[in-house]
């Protein structure tokens, strides 16, 4: 049997021009199509959906806290804005700072404001605008309520932590209140006069504060920061204006460094979960000593 020859007939080896014309959008497409890396994650512009991690170049679902492929976390750098978009992005979370301080600053400066009649206003007031504020960027936040990925031995690790933290931070705490100010911090003192005093407490020192000011700060602020200035600058403003809240400047001291772990671990796990379970953990721990010492046990309802 002779071998079959190639054909030589040029039709069979060139496009028409109408097959040309037809191919040249195609063409085009494939050669315009740009990369362009951020940080851990790569976008391809031609695909405005697509993000490439850039440990394995496999395809990561925006909504996606760590590429399914290799693992690699994402990070997520500043973009690029023009001085009006960067301000029409900075000045709602400013706005929401600086209420929220407000607030505090009128609750330390009427005393009225510390009976628990009116604290508990003041929280409803400060949660109401934290829930505004996040839910305009909820498609941003709510994958941070996200349970997968959640690991219960390395949640149980930080509670301990947390734990031994505030432990320590009280002791210091009462030291430096002692020796310097001849005072003592109480927290439970407008809690004692009203029924149901374990859980009113608890909810309002541990639960509360877990909920609210991780989503205020480690969600909300982190988001839009990070947004304009990438990720360290996220860590770190969310941490000094979450500890300047608090308008404790010895508070500082143990406030600035939790702020900071808190941050980080926001950034590592793209959680809010172990946040907040942990500041449960650290406010709770406190809460639960001083129900002790004024003879309210934690399950005395």
């Amino acid at each position: 049997m002779e071998p079959i020859e190639p054909s030589t007939n040029s039709e069979h080896i060139k496009p028409s021009p109408e097959h040309d014309e037809e191919l040249a959008p195609i063409e085009e497409a494939m050669l315009t199509e740009v990369v362009v890396p951020i940080d851990g994650v790569t976008i391809a512009e031609d695909l405005p959906a697509l993000l490439l991690c850039n440990n394995c170049q496999q395809p990561v679902a925006e909504a996606d806290r760590f590429c399914s492929n290799c693992g690699t976390v994402r990070v997520i750098a500043a973009e690029s804005y023009s001085e009006d978009n960067f301000m029409a992005e900075a000045k709602p979370v400013a706005a929401f700072y600086f209420i929220i301080l407000l607030i505090c600053i009128g609750v330390k400066l009427i005393d009225d404001l510390n009976q628990y009649k009116y604290m508990f206003w003041v929280e409803v007031t400060i949660a109401i605008f934290t829930f505004v504020f996040a839910g305009s960027r909820w498609h941003q936040i709510a994958p941070l309520y996200s349970l997968r990925g959640i690991k219960p031995k390395l949640m149980l690790g930080y509670s301990a932590i947390a734990v031994v933290f505030s432990l320590l931070v009280g002791w210091g705490a009462d030291y430096i209140n002692a020796e310097l100010f001849k005072s003592e911090a109480v927290y439970i003192l407008p809690y004692l006069s009203y029924p149901f005093t374990a859980v009113v407490f608890l909810f309002s020192i541990a639960v509360y504060p877990a909920i609210v000011e991780e989503l205020g700060f480690r969600g909300y602020v982190f988001n839009v920061v990070r947004k304009l200035g990438g990720t360290n600058s996220a860590i770190f403003i969310s941490s000094v204006t979450f500890a300047i809240m608090h308008l404790n400047i010895i508070g500082l001291i143990w406030l600035v460094p939790f702020a900071l772990w808190l941050g980080y671990l926001r950034y590592k796990h793209e959680t809010l979960w172990y946040g907040m379970v942990i500041h449960f953990m650290f406010n709770a721990t406190t809460a639960v000593i001083e129900m002790i010492d004024y003879g309210v046990a934690p399950f005395d309802f």
